[in-house]
């Protein structure tokens, strides 16, 4: 999830393209925030053996039209050169809001962020255009729907701004901003190509096989954390900063997701590290993938205000943090 870039430097079709290929780089790269407001340190708890049901991203809709997944038009790598391509006008300002928005959340949601070290990319890999990182190709066409978490009927609007609540830490977008209508017409131009009620290919972050009858072991995870993944992270999870910009995000701590954030889970981080980590080469196996998922997820993070409300109807994961 590079998360702060330096002003201008990921502006596409603004001062050259040589930039637009810096920062659509680096938001590839740094959209690894994996595993994408000052709060109470929880307690770690030991891991117990559970059986765990890995799904997607906590409250992804199902759609009532298909389960079906549909091939976007856009991808990874055609994103820079569509972009670009767009029409001069208010509507390609809203798009490229909703891009920038996305790969450097803190800077283009100033406020909003109060951590500044999570991106929307961390997650969502390649600005919503990777399988099995949550990818935001076809989301228009599958909402609102139900939401087991809140047990309402969710807008998009409602779920970017639980992003921001949770996976950020932070505050929640006014839904009549800019910056909301950015996300809309950035989310609407990636899913062109995917019929309404489709989802595009690789929904959420994906599974592990069989993972109801693996253990975790936060002791193996801790030592396979230090050998493939502090290099980008840091030994102690704080991420990796550049001239005050944050690279690659910090996986716990403060200024990391809150234990309401759907990567707290460790099905859900489990799976989105086997499909993507290390980024560009993910190699790690199942089981490695479950036990650094196990180390890093019960570690210190910020609590989540208003936790005690979610799941009122029932349907709490076996893996909630809380």
């Amino acid at each position: 999830m590079d998360h702060r870039f330096p002003s201008g430097s990921c502006a596409i079709g603004g001062d050259s393209r040589e930039r637009a290929r810096f920062a659509l780089s680096v938001a590839s790269r740094a959209s690894m925030w994996v595993l994408a407001c000052a709060g109470a340190w929880i307690v770690t708890a030991p891991v117990a053996p559970l059986a765990l049901a890995v799904a997607a991203e906590a409250g992804a809709p199902a759609s009532a039209a298909t389960n079906g997944e549909a091939t976007p038009t856009l991808t990874a790598q055609t994103l820079e050169a569509r972009l670009a391509a767009l029409p001069a006008g208010p509507d390609k300002d809203a798009v490229m809001l909703g891009y920038h928005l996305s790969v450097d959340t803190p800077h283009y949601a100033q406020g909003h962020v109060p951590g500044g070290a999570i991106s929307c990319a961390s997650c969502h890999i390649g600005a919503g255009t990777t399988p099995h990182a949550s990818p935001w190709y076809g989301m228009t066409g599958v909402t609102p729907a139900y939401t087991a978490r809140s047990a309402t009927v969710e807008s998009l609007a409602q779920r970017i701004n639980n992003c921001f609540r949770r996976s950020e830490n932070g505050t929640p977008l006014a839904l009549d901003s800019a910056e909301i209508n950015g996300f809309l017409a950035y989310m609407t131009f990636v899913s062109q190509g995917v019929p309404s009620g489709a989802f595009g290919p690789g929904r959420g972050m994906g599974k592990i096989a069989n993972v109801a009858k693996m253990t975790p072991d936060p002791v193996q995870g801790k030592a396979i954390f230090g050998a493939r993944c502090a290099s980008c992270h840091g030994a102690d999870g704080q991420g990796v900063q550049s001239g005050g910009h944050y690279v690659f995000p910090p996986l716990w701590g403060d200024a990391s997701f809150n234990i309401g954030a759907s990567m707290a889970r460790i099905g859900t981080a489990a799976a989105f590290i086997k499909h993507n980590m290390p980024l560009g080469n993910p190699n790690l196996s199942d089981q490695d993938a479950l036990d650094v998922a196990a180390y890093v997820t019960h570690q210190p993070r910020p609590d989540f205000p208003g936790k005690e409300n979610d799941w009122p109807k029932g349907g709490k994961p076996v893996d909630a943090r809380y």
